[in-house]
């Protein structure tokens, strides 16, 4: 399939804000983080798109994925420990990054500075430090392979690296370029209105 798009990048990295520009865009129909197939159930739009995170969400097939596993452990982990997270090299995801590329997906990729990922998510996400640090390494480790990915069939992800900062700085310009990447009109304004409809932080952001 030639329609899909993958938002991905570490928590708190801007995977939100962008995927809430996208769906600004009236030829894209974005999900907030769906774990199973019910993507490919969107229809009315000529591009669909998941905003995912690669700290556990989503991995390459040759790690660990126990998916149901997966999201057993954290839910009693959330009870036990009072929302504490602990670091588990498993993913609740139904796919791997190798199943997507393989599907023919088209990835964005979101990056943001080291340092400001991780006070983030000390300070936003209440999480100790210790774990944020793991978190991105572990994230990025998944990134790296994506943006170097040759070996299914000799197929290499097709995707567009955007900065968090240059998002925030020079808009317009990032928007276009994902417009171009993705072969639609570049509806920069109805783009940047999408951001005001973020579910995860329902505010104006630019």
């Amino acid at each position: 399939m030639d329609n899909l798009i993958i938002v991905i990048g570490v928590p708190r990295s801007g995977t939100t804000l962008l995927a809430s520009m996208l769906g600004g865009h009236p030829d894209i129909s974005m999900m907030d983080e769906c774990y199973n197939k019910n993507i490919f159930k969107q229809i009315g739009t000529k591009l669909i798109g998941n905003k995912i995170a690669c700290d556990g969400m989503v991995c390459s097939y040759k790690e660990v994925r126990i998916p149901i596993i997966g999201s057993l452990v954290n839910r009693i982990v959330n009870i036990l420990f009072r929302n504490r997270q602990l670091i588990r090299y498993i993913t609740v995801y139904n796919y791997s990054i190798e199943n997507l590329i393989y599907m023919g997906a088209k990835f964005i990729i979101i990056e943001r500075n080291k340092e400001d990922v991780i006070d983030s998510n000390v300070v936003r996400g209440k999480m100790p430090k210790w774990i944020a640090k793991m978190k991105y390494k572990y994230g990025m480790k998944t990134i790296r392979y994506l943006k170097n990915n040759y070996d299914i069939k000799g197929m290499q992800s097709e995707h567009i690296v955007i900065k968090y900062e240059e998002l925030l700085s020079d808009t317009n310009k990032q928007l276009r370029d994902i417009c171009d990447f993705l072969n639609v009109e570049q509806l920069i304004y109805s783009m940047k209105a999408g951001a005001e409809y973020n579910v995860r932080y329902n505010k104006k952001l630019l």
